[in-house]
């Protein structure tokens, strides 16, 4: 009996996902919309990441200086930190933290 259950799992193992390697992929194209445009469709993409999900964000039609920019500011405010956060060329990859925009503290604390 044992050993029919064992069978079974092996079989059905390669169909199980952990849910750990699910990726969410974003493309903003500047240019050909204003930015506002452009932002509310990060907005709206953004709905359909998870937790943990591999976090993977392309711009385009921006100069690379400012394009990195930007992606920088994205990795702070939706990347997990412990994980490694990629930047190359035109694109973010990482692990993705939470749909909630994370919030910026001063360093010199509330008094300046």
């Amino acid at each position: 009996m044992c050993m029919k259950k064992l069978l079974a799992l092996l079989l059905l193992t390669p169909f199980v996902q952990s849910g750990d390697d699910m990726s969410c992929d974003i493309k903003l194209v500047y240019g050909e919309t204003s930015n506002t445009t452009v932002l509310i469709k990060m907005k709206q993409e953004l709905k359909k990441c998870e937790e943990n999900d591999i976090f993977e964000l392309t711009i385009e039609g921006k100069t690379i200086f400012d394009t990195q920019r930007q992606l920088v500011g994205w990795s702070t405010s939706y990347c997990k930190f412990e994980e490694s956060i990629i930047i190359k060329s035109n694109k973010l990859a990482c692990r993705f933290r939470s749909t909630e925009y994370r919030k910026s503290r001063s360093i010199w604390g509330d008094d300046i």
